[in-house]
């Protein structure tokens, strides 16, 4: 593993991690007395005030992860270029076998290396090479930065191939949308941005089908919209530049087997409980059923329901015979009269 600490007002020894475990790993000494605590005022003996120039030692001009440029002094003339830093920590010491890749050009190291059992380690004593960016350094900044992670990563010794793909998951579901990005990177760590590739999907059964991917700046991406059939698939991403090959790359992913009826046999309680929140009811746990219908079976009031019903003289058979028999009394008697 690789670990690199960035400086700043409560980073390394005023930061307090003199009491950590770090304090063993990183190659700079630490005591329990630096404290830089929050709101006072800054202290002379903990920090460097900017402007501060990073200057490469020998050693470190010649350093992978300090290379910006190929030749050595054109490496020694870019460095030469970039902004000061704006401050950095200032270190009471180093760890024995340590070794100084950068100072400020008057002693104060300012990056600093060694090697902790099989990892490696960094203390960086800056934290604001954001200026090279503003200053139009920007490819440099990334350089640096790219090269710093990769050493810690020992990428530098590795044999691995320059392409790589590279997917946000590795299990996916029947019909999923499934993207991924590719690209080529030169020996040195730099994106090879122009090269060409060939991309192919190798389905459960065996079968490959070609894939056409979109370039996007440095890398490519691509996408698979039709994985119906659950299993493994492979992405094999090969790269080439100028018609020489870089190499190749593959990335598996799985597409599982999915039963929509029994994906989440579970409760789903926030639907439960939101529902219960809408109609004023309330949402309980399994283990709260027996309480409930006790306090149900001492409210019984609550169980009465009240009906309101209107009724009125006419609504009943009676009055209907009445009225019928009226209407007919009338017309017997007109009729017997001869008024009709």
């Amino acid at each position: 593993a690789g670990l690199i600490m960035l400086g700043g007002f409560h980073s390394f020894g005023p930061g307090g991690y003199a009491n950590t475990p770090l304090a063993s790993v990183l190659p700079v000494e630490m005591t329990r007395l630096e404290r830089q605590n929050l709101g006072e005022p800054l202290r002379e003996d903990l920090h460097l005030r900017g402007p501060l120039p990073m200057v490469p030692s020998n050693l470190g001009l010649s350093h992978v992860a300090l290379m910006l440029a190929d030749k050595r002094e054109e490496n020694k003339a870019l460095w030469a270029k970039l902004p000061p830093l704006e401050g950095a920590n200032r270190f009471g010491g180093l760890a024995p076998g340590a070794v100084v890749l950068a100072d400020d050009g008057r002693g104060h190291p300012l990056l600093v290396d060694h090697n902790f059992g099989d990892g490696r380690v960094l203390a960086f004593a800056g934290d604001s090479t954001w200026r090279w960016w503003l200053h139009d350094f920007a490819a440099v900044h990334k350089r640096f930065w790219r090269q710093i992670v990769l050493w810690l990563a020992k990428k530098d010794e590795t044999t691995e191939s320059n392409v790589w793909v590279r997917l946000e998951k590795r299990r996916f579901a029947p019909a999923e949308l499934i993207e991924f990005t590719a690209g080529a990177r030169s020996p040195q760590g730099e994106p090879v941005a122009d090269a060409q590739f060939d991309v192919q999907v190798v389905l459960p059964d065996g079968t490959r089908r070609q894939l056409r991917p979109v370039r996007q700046g440095e890398q490519v991406i691509g996408s698979l919209r039709d994985a119906q059939t659950p299993g493994d698939y492979a992405i094999e991403v090969t790269a080439t530049h100028g018609g020489e090959a870089l190499g190749s790359a593959r990335a598996r992913l799985l597409v599982y087997q999915q039963d929509l009826e029994l994906d989440n046999a579970a409760a789903d309680s926030a639907a439960l409980e939101s529902l219960a929140a809408m109609t004023g009811g309330q949402s309980l746990a399994p283990e709260q059923l027996p309480e409930l219908i006790q306090r149900l079976a001492k409210r019984t009031q609550d169980l009465d329901v009240q009906q309101e019903t209107k009724t009125t003289p006419w609504d009943k058979w009676p009055f209907f015979l009445a009225l019928v028999g009226l209407l007919g009394a009338e017309w017997y008697l007109r009729k017997r009269w001869g008024l009709v």
